[in-house]
């Protein structure tokens, strides 16, 4: 049985995600958390925007999680990924200290089930619903 998860996302994340200029969603953390080694392909994710509506579910195609990262890998990440992740500088500059990342290919974004009801988060943002 496939995975899902719920994606909170920024502002700019969502317009990227409605538009289709967002092809990978990426996860950096300073440590081990979901959702590191709880993703998988054929999983799906649902979008939703912080402090808003939900904005459509995609299939996961793809992951790749790397461990260890430095500013400098991190800026490698950036000039092979930049134009699929869909990220303004400012969001690639506060992940410096990341020591942790999964990033996610996710299919075209289609309409969230209806019956998807996601809590408030205050913080964290990834939710597994199934694993």
């Amino acid at each position: 049985m496939a995975g899902e998860h719920v994606a909170i996302v920024s502002r700019w994340a969502a317009g990227a995600l409605l538009t289709g200029n967002k092809r990978i969603e990426t996860r950096f953390s300073r440590r081990k958390r979901p959702p590191f080694g709880r993703v998988r392909p054929g999983d799906t994710v649902h979008f939703k925007r912080c402090g808003g509506e939900l904005l459509g579910s995609a299939q996961v195609s793809f992951i790749k999680e790397l461990t260890g990262l430095t500013p400098a890998g991190i800026n490698r990440l950036r000039r092979r990924y930049a134009a699929q992740v869909a990220a303004p500088a400012t969001y690639w500059k506060a992940r410096r200290k990341c020591r942790f990342v999964v990033l996610i290919w996710v299919g075209a974004l289609r309409s969230p089930p209806r019956r998807l009801r996601v809590p408030r988060q205050y913080g964290g943002g990834w939710l597994v619903l199934r694993d």
